[in-house]
């Protein structure tokens, strides 16, 4: 055969398979094509409606976090807002399948709303295939929030400077924080404190009307044993744990108080009759509970339980150096204080120190078992400087350095340190808050609650 021709005759033979192949390959570009855009649209599509259930399930958990309780309503509120949600990023309720929510509460109190919804999405390529049958994508997708009980002290300072207006500004603000928290679901213990101080409320589940009757009944008197209240305030919270339960509770503490501590209650050791045995909180038959009052004039040793003196004497008097043979004492956890026994019994200023030192152990205590520590002063601040205890012994202003590092607030970080007390890393972040007006701790308590809420919901 003559080779051109050949060539010729090959030629149109390509061009007779391309007039075949080329709409295959163009249909097979759409298809891959089409594909490819409808799907990348789908996961749009389904982000758009994970974001959509996830604002849903954190608005719906909140409505029950803000004291909403019937299941009913949580479920529809929620159902609803799903719709709204989505309506406002664009896709109508044509393409909604389903939209579902439940609502459940168990027995450890944890609240759980569970969202889901389905969209029939329609494709803009592989709808052209022909009996396909690809019109729509279905995509789904699902969110669970929940709502974590608190529990937490609630410590508050009715020593005697708290008399008049301040102390009835205090109740108001206190009564505005429990009204915050939900009945049978979060958990509240209140503990006062003066020269003392006592759990006037059991940590148990929130009673509205029971709470604003104790702190109603709030009245000042004494000095300012801010330690001894504390570790009454971690007990309570302790008191509070299940082993049993599958999730940890939002645990805190608010501490207010209107001055700088001046006494401090230890488990203290010496020899005398009958032994000092293990007695905090509470005291058994043979046990001898005492504080040291290193605030008044003369020093006084006093009975935890009877408030009875059991020495006094000025701070180098032989009275007050024999009533213990040292001042070695264990805190609220049975473990001995460091360097408790070089404590000076005749320095006041050492002794009004080991106050502020014992308190900040106490809060440690509670930070490592992940309790939130929030402060609150009411007063004017002392002045800072190089001295963390910020003048010992003025009793008045607010210790700012003192009451950031209880609530280990970011603003501790360039405080001077407390001698001996190191500030783990790795402890809970609180918040120290100062106002000199009373009219003004209503508000400030009901920050501490809000920023709390905002730790129950996730």
């Amino acid at each position: 055969m003559n080779p051109r021709c050949f060539k010729f005759f090959h030629r149109r033979d390509c061009r007779g398979q391309a007039l075949v192949f080329g709409p295959l390959f163009v249909f097979a570009l759409l298809i891959v094509g089409g594909l490819t855009v409808d799907t990348a649209n789908a996961f749009l599509v389904k982000a758009k409606l994970r974001r959509a259930l996830d604002a849903s399930a954190i608005a719906g958990i909140i409505r029950f976090s803000n004291g909403e309780t019937d299941t009913t309503d949580i479920e529809n509120d929620s159902g609803q807002l799903i719709h709204y949600n989505l309506h406002q990023m664009g896709i109508p309720d044509s393409q909604i399948t389903d939209a579902t929510a439940e609502f459940t509460i168990d027995e450890n109190h944890v609240g759980t709303l569970s969202l889901s919804a389905s969209l029939r999405v329609p494709t803009l390529f592989m709808c052209l295939i022909p009996n396909a049958g690809l019109e729509f994508i279905n995509v789904s997708a699902s969110s669970t929030s929940r709502r974590f009980p608190a529990v937490i002290s609630l410590v508050l300072d009715t020593s005697g400077s708290m008399a008049g207006t301040k102390i009835q500004a205090l109740k108001n603000a206190a009564k505005t924080f429990v009204d915050s928290f939900q009945e049978n679901i979060d958990q509240i213990a209140i503990i006062q404190f003066g020269s003392t101080a006592a759990v006037l409320q059991p940590m148990a589940l929130v009673n509205k009307n029971a709470l604003h009757a104790i702190i109603d009944d709030l009245s000042s008197e004494g000095w300012t044993n801010i330690s001894n209240a504390i570790a009454l305030g971690r007990i309570e919270i302790e008191s509070a744990d299940n082993p049993n339960a599958t999730f940890d509770p939002v645990k805190a503490m608010l501490i207010f108080t209107d001055g700088a501590p001046n006494v401090f209650r230890g488990i203290f050791t010496n020899g005398r009759v009958p032994p000092l045995v293990r007695n905090f909180p509470q005291p058994t038959p043979t046990s001898c509970a005492e504080y040291l009052n290193a605030g008044n004039t003369p020093t006084l040793v006093i009975d935890a339980y009877t408030d009875t003196t059991r020495c006094s004497g000025t701070y180098s008097s032989a009275d007050i150096r024999n009533c213990f043979n040292s001042l070695l004492y264990l805190d609220s956890r049975l473990n001995q204080r460091v360097n408790s026994g070089a404590i000076s019994r005749t320095i006041r200023s050492e002794q009004l120190k080991e106050s502020y030192n014992l308190a900040i152990v106490e809060t440690d205590y509670a930070k490592t078992d992940g309790v939130l520590i929030y402060t609150i002063g009411l007063g004017s601040q002392a002045t800072e400087g190089s001295d963390p205890y910020q003048s010992v012994t003025n009793f008045n202003p607010i210790k700012s350095y003192f009451l950031r590092r209880l609530a280990n607030d970011a603003r501790t970080d360039p405080d001077p340190d407390f001698p001996n007390l190191p500030n783990p890393a790795n402890h809970p972040r609180g918040i120290y808050l100062q106002t000199p007006d009373p009219e003004d701790l209503e508000q400030l308590f009901r920050m501490v609650s809000t920023k709390l809420k905002s730790r129950l919901v996730a």
